[in-house]
């Protein structure tokens, strides 16, 4: 997932395996979407490089199998700590109400009042605390050492059940940071690319964003216009006049119906009581209906709006 380049390693790149003027790069993690802080950090890193804005490309899935999936994750994780003997949590950090001993619970907690400070009061250590001629936030006043209690999400892991499978909430994020860090007008790629049928195209609410379903890829009329989108927005940014389109083979599009997500290990703890139940799973679905909706609204495939399905979990 982390992709960022040593100096040295770029250079050998570069000179010794791919001697070529440009190199490409990437960087992906589950954490980065939902993060009040990484929105900053990431605009303000190519703003003061004198870069572009980058290629932001929001991976998303259905909401409830991804709370499902964090939720065991994040159990199993805890479960193998407690193996090698870290049994006692500091409580004065998290407090004793975490872990919460249920989705539900967990689902309550990360939409809290106490949770929306955590996560206002650490988005707020990336805002400009002076004048924009000498600007620096309070993160860089703490030489860039975030406080215990936001890393490395604020009041702790768990704390993204009710907020990683809200992308439209978090991708709002992404658009008014980049809006005000690089202007409404600066951006390199506009969504999703409408199809070369479609006689008024479309266009995408986004302006550095752009929505891919997990879903997508295995659907080549939808896959094909959002990749030739991608690759567009990158030879924008990178000064070329020239574009590039991808058309898949026959071939290749038979090989996309083989692709399938690692559904993930199972819960290996034997309380029951952290098994989600049906109630619990509709109880997801119910929550995350709204923010997927405005996400169908905010994204726009081969041209089209888009209906991305999710009424309920796949792994239900």
């Amino acid at each position: 997932r982390m992709c960022f380049p040593l100096a040295l390693t770029k250079w050998f790149h570069q000179n010794s395996i791919y001697p070529r003027d440009n190199f490409f790069t990437f960087d992906g993690c589950a954490q980065y979407l939902t993060s009040p802080m990484a929105p900053y950090l990431i605009a303000r890193a190519y703003k003061d490089a004198g870069q572009p804005p980058p290629i932001l490309v929001a991976c998303v899935r259905n909401p409830v199998d991804q709370a499902l999936s964090w939720w065991s994750y994040e159990n199993n994780a805890m479960q193998w700590g407690h193996s090698m003997g870290l049994t006692q949590w500091n409580t004065q950090l998290r407090t004793t109400a975490y872990p919460p001993p249920t989705i539900s619970n967990a689902l309550e907690f990360s939409r809290s009042d106490k949770v929306q400070q955590h996560y206002d009061d650490a988005e707020d250590l990336m805002r400009t605390t002076s004048s924009s001629s000498s600007s620096s936030s309070k993160l860089c006043n703490l030489n860039y050492y975030a406080p215990d209690w936001a890393i490395t999400w604020p009041a702790g892991q768990l704390s993204g059940i009710g907020r990683n499978g809200c992308f439209a909430e978090n991708i709002r994020r992404y658009e008014r940071v980049f809006s005000e860090t690089f202007g409404r007008d600066s951006s390199s790629i506009v969504g999703i690319s409408s199809s070369s049928t479609t006689t008024t195209p479309l266009k995408s609410s986004l302006k550095f964003v752009t929505i891919l379903p997990l879903d997508v890829l295995k659907r080549s009329d939808l896959l094909g216009p959002a990749l030739n989108r991608l690759l567009d927005g990158i030879s924008k940014r990178a000064g070329c006049t020239n574009s590039t389109t991808i058309a898949l083979s026959q071939q290749q599009q038979h090989h996309l119906l083989g692709i399938r997500r690692n559904v993930g290990q199972k819960m290996i703890s034997n309380n029951t009581a952290l098994i989600p139940t049906a109630e619990e799973k509709s109880m997801l679905q119910q929550f995350f209906a709204d923010d997927t909706r405005e996400l169908e609204n905010m994204m726009l495939l081969g041209g089209h709006t888009t209906t991305l399905g999710w009424s309920s979990s796949s792994s239900s």
